[in-house]
């Protein structure tokens, strides 16, 4: 199994006219267990270099001053933080969340809602690496290349009901009862289809839970499988917990 790195410091830009509320704020970011002041500043214009050019994670911006408004930041900005606006009042709240802001804080801040804010932030973070670090899903096998009659023909996955071994070749029943020819081995086929309707039930079948009809439990750990076209079949010793997962049963 992979172990995902553990998530990176939460980096932080502080941008405010307000020093106190700046002050408040960086001394709360650096004693926080995952904070990380990366730059702060009391100018629009050099908040947008800065911010550009460190890429934080997240930015607190203050809104509300002549001298500084936090809005201003947003269409010069090429990296895409989020974004928590703080203001002396409400009155620019439904604004802040019109251009999807993350939080909304009223000064002077508060201790207890701005750990909410940052705890909040950091487990959206968290969720995002470990989107990011997950490995690569593969769609699986949706067809194959079969042929009947002297003629090839394109099977798709959707439309199996059962594979079975036959010599060099692999046997497919279809719905419908048609029956085609893969020159696709068993094993190669239980390796690439990823859809959980199928299970691998003993080296030469592989089935669909809609051909299931019933089932008993063998001698030694076995499982005998009715399936609907007629046939039976035993389920391997190896492979009877990965059967009973499938159909979910104790």
């Amino acid at each position: 199994m992979t172990r995902l790195a553990p998530t990176p410091p939460m980096r932080v830009f502080l941008v405010d006219r307000d020093a106190a509320a700046r002050r408040f704020l960086g001394e709360y970011v650096r004693r926080h267990q995952h904070g990380r002041l990366v730059g702060e500043s009391q100018d629009t214009v050099e908040a947008v270099t800065q911010i550009n050019t460190c890429k934080p994670d997240v930015v607190f911006a203050g809104v509300g001053s002549p001298e500084l408004d936090g809005f201003q930041l947003l269409p010069h900005l090429t990296h895409q933080p989020m974004v928590v606006f703080s203001a002396t009042s409400g009155e620019y709240a439904a604004r802040a969340f019109e251009v999807r802001a993350v939080d909304y804080l009223l000064k002077p801040l508060d201790p207890r809602r701005l750990h909410h804010c940052l705890t909040r932030i950091g487990e959206t973070l968290h969720t995002r690496e470990r989107v990011q670090n997950l490995p690569e899903t593969k769609p699986g096998l949706q067809k194959i290349v079969c042929f009947h009659c002297d003629r090839y023909e394109i099977v798709w996955l959707k439309d199996m009901l059962k594979l079975e071994k036959k010599e060099r070749y692999t046997s497919v029943l279809t719905r419908g009862g048609r029956r085609f020819l893969s020159t696709l081995s068993l094993g190669y086929l239980a390796d690439h289809i990823q859809d959980p309707r199928f299970l691998r039930v003993n080296r030469s079948l592989i089935v669909t839970q809609e051909l299931l009809a019933g089932f008993t439990y063998g001698r030694h750990g076995t499982i005998d499988l009715d399936l609907s076209d007629g046939d039976r079949c035993t389920v391997s010793r190896r492979r009877a917990k990965a059967f009973k997962t499938w159909i979910q049963v104790a």
